[in-house]
């Protein structure tokens, strides 16, 4: 009887025992978790890029893709190049406007909408043109110094050349010759304000009427055609600063002069006559009169091989003249004014407003273009455009003073063209009265 008991109890305590256990490792169990739905799976098509309306773009440029799915709602289309985002700068459900960043690299496109993609294999990025202001405060006028505290009179008889050390030269006011060191310093070279009665003998003291063109020998000697109150007169600046006048009051009026292979003049005159002097004056030949179906223009380039060059008086077509008296259509159409690429008469310019040749015979115009800026002709008469201003373009007019913008982005309405040994582009901008540097992007 007592075992019985004695059982009972110790039965009773184990139980006991366990139920307390059990209870308190139960307290200590994480609280049950809710169940979570599943993640929102995106809804909608996915984006589909059909083309780009080019795979390549610079800094500036505005591009379109065209395709479907895309949200009409520009902020709601990711786009990224190179894994990159870009900025969408408008939109609808099958076109995206963006604008490529600058240093974006070179790389797949791809479109995000609603958490979908849609890509594109490959964008070449190709380093532009950024432009930046070089001289020039924006008024017109006659200031020498250094960068924008300078005044240029930019005009019709505004001409630019460049020496071997990447100094530039322009008649800006057109009785002086000015000259802008690679530092953005500009001095007065030759001439004097307000005084028009020409003068021969040293740099200081000699004095000019209207240049009307120039040009520089491989020695530093300047030649220039003048219009002063007696006529038409071709002069000459030495490297050691002596005036002198080669031809004076000539009645067939030089207008247009470059320096051939042999550093030897050539002069337009009237009645489309080329005459070639030694660097003393003296007449070396004349060649034409020479059949320009849209007359010479406002200005002559000379090539390596001492061919000849004009842009027509409608400034639509770029003619090529041997001195043997073979003129031909290098590029363009006389009259027609368009935007096309292509070589010889199938390509257009939309009006030149100056072109300038380099030391490979390559031909660079800068054109008055909504469109179109900076194009290029090759000696077979090939034409590319190198920079573009897209329509959707955000044009500025005023460069912030330490910020280079895209040249695309630059609203260039008239002006007059230079290059250096580096291949940087300069451009006297004769709407806003300053000089622009347009350097490729590091």
């Amino acid at each position: 009887m007592k075992f019985n008991l004695y059982k009972s109890l110790v039965f009773l305590f184990f139980f006991g025992f366990s139920i307390v256990f059990i209870a308190c490792k139960k307290g200590k169990e994480e609280p049950e978790q809710p169940i979570k739905p599943n993640p929102e799976v995106p809804t909608g098509p996915a984006p589909v890029i059909l083309s780009l309306s080019s795979t390549t773009g610079s800094y500036g440029d505005y591009l379109s893709i065209e395709g479907a799915n895309f949200s009409a709602i520009a902020s709601e289309n990711i786009v990224k190049i190179n894994n990159k985002g870009v900025y969408v700068h408008l939109a609808n459900p099958n076109t995206i406007v963006f604008a490529v960043p600058k240093g974006v690299g070179s790389g797949p496109l791809t479109v995000t909408v609603n958490g979908k993609t849609a890509t594109y294999p490959n964008f070449t990025y190709v380093k532009g043109l950024l432009v930046s202001r070089f001289i020039g405060d924006g008024n017109v006028g006659y200031l020498d110094g250094k960068g924008l505290d300078t005044r240029l009179g930019v005009s019709n008889y505004t001409q630019l050349i460049v020496d071997q050390d990447d100094n530039i030269y322009s008649n800006d006011v057109a009785y002086l010759i000015r000259k802008t060191t690679p530092d953005a310093t500009i001095t007065t070279l030759a001439g004097k304000l307000d005084d028009l009665a020409p003068v021969d003998g040293p740099i200081s003291t000699a004095r000019f009427g209207i240049i009307k063109s120039f040009a520089i020998d491989k020695q530093k000697n300047i030649y220039l055609t003048e219009e002063n109150m007696l006529g038409n007169s071709i002069r000459k600046i030495s490297s050691n600063g002596i005036v002198s006048t080669l031809i004076k009051n000539d009645s067939r009026r030089p207008s247009s002069i470059v320096i051939g292979t042999n550093n030897n003049p050539y002069v337009l005159l009237d009645g489309n006559l080329i005459i070639k002097l030694d660097p003393s004056g003296t007449l070396l030949g004349t060649y034409g009169p020479f059949n320009l179906p849209d007359g010479a223009g406002f200005k002559m380039l000379v090539d390596s091989k001492d061919n000849l060059y004009f842009f027509g008086n409608t400034c639509t077509a770029l003619y090529k003249v041997t001195l043997a008296g073979n003129v031909s259509v290098l590029a363009g159409k006389k009259g027609e004014y368009k935007n096309t690429d292509g070589i010889g008469t199938d390509a257009k310019f939309n009006y030149a407003n100056d072109f300038i040749i380099d030391k490979d015979d390559n031909i660079y115009v800068l054109q008055h273009s909504q469109q179109d800026l900076l194009r290029k002709v090759s000696p077979d008469g090939n034409v590319v455009t190198l920079y573009k201003r897209p329509q959707s373009a955000v044009i500025y007019t005023w460069p912030m003073d330490d910020m280079a913008r895209p040249l695309s982005s630059y609203r260039v309405p008239t002006g007059r063209l230079a290059r250096d040994s580096k291949g940087n582009f300069y451009i006297w901008d004769n709407e806003n009265f300053w000089a622009l540097k347009c350097q490729e992007e590091l």
